[in-house]
């Protein structure tokens, strides 16, 4: 899957992950007493992952307002985020597959993308844009905890994201897009000997979606806005990872 025109990235991304799994761990010979071999895809284990996202944390396109004229910059913003996953390894080394639900509590929006309201329009505060997006691709431990006694594993991450549309051509109200993660994985609390924290890490994860998003010229929302920049959507997140079911040991 990938977006429309573009189907082809997704593939190629996760084939030079894979290619990177496989040097990783040439680097790597000698096998490790928790080292999990399966024929293809092995037992899931289910996250619950709560933090904070900052988005646009490079710089935000230049818009100009349509009523006013004004030219601003879309500012960054911090919010809650909460996120489902679930992950399995896989027989490939140190590759695994995931899918996640993600969404953002307290995100905002002008009006309501089904109705079209607005807040004012329905004498709110403002309209909650609780829209879920899903993601679905693999990731390669470029460094696996196997390299750092179990303190800190680094994952670049390719998947399909599939959320809110963007542009103005978008022929239905979720759209696929190509987005790619590198994440800290860090076993902060493994050494305080806390049974329950024991498997309780912290992320830090940069994130970046590379296509699906509002081009130089689009009027997003219509009638509104018109981008005089391409957009980038680069975000950084900060989050803990619990285990619902951790049915193998950590990597």
């Amino acid at each position: 899957m990938g977006v429309a025109g573009r189907g082809w990235r997704v593939p190629v991304a996760m084939m030079a992950i894979s290619m990177l799994a496989v040097n990783a761990a040439g680097q790597d010979p000698a096998p490790k007493k928790d080292t999990i071999t399966c024929k293809a895809i092995c037992k899931p284990q289910l996250l619950f992952q709560p933090g904070l996202i900052r988005t646009h944390i490079i710089s935000g396109p230049r818009v100009r307002s349509l009523t006013t004229g004004a030219v601003t910059r879309i500012p960054g913003q911090t919010s809650s985020l909460i996120v489902f996953t679930g992950t399995a390894k896989t027989a490939i080394p140190l590759t695994s597959v995931f899918f996640n639900v993600s969404w953002l509590p307290n995100a905002t929006a002008h009006a309501n993308p089904f109705t079209q309201y607005t807040a004012s329009e329905i004498g709110a505060q403002n309209i909650r844009a609780n829209a879920p997006a899903f993601d679905i691709g693999a990731y390669v431990s470029v460094l696996p905890k196997t390299k750092t006694d179990g303190f800190l594993t680094i994952n670049l991450q390719v998947a399909d994201q599939y959320s809110a549309a963007a542009q103005p051509n978008d022929q239905s109200d979720y759209t696929h897009k190509l987005d790619l993660t590198a994440i800290g994985d860090w076993s902060l609390f493994s050494r305080l000997g806390i049974p329950y924290l024991k498997n309780v890490d912290v992320l830090t994860v940069f994130d970046y979606v590379a296509t699906g998003l509002p081009h130089k010229g689009d009027e997003v929302p219509l009638g509104e806005r018109v981008f005089l920049d391409d957009a980038h959507s680069a975000s950084l997140m900060l989050q803990l990872s619990f285990p619902l079911a951790p049915l193998f040991p950590k990597q």
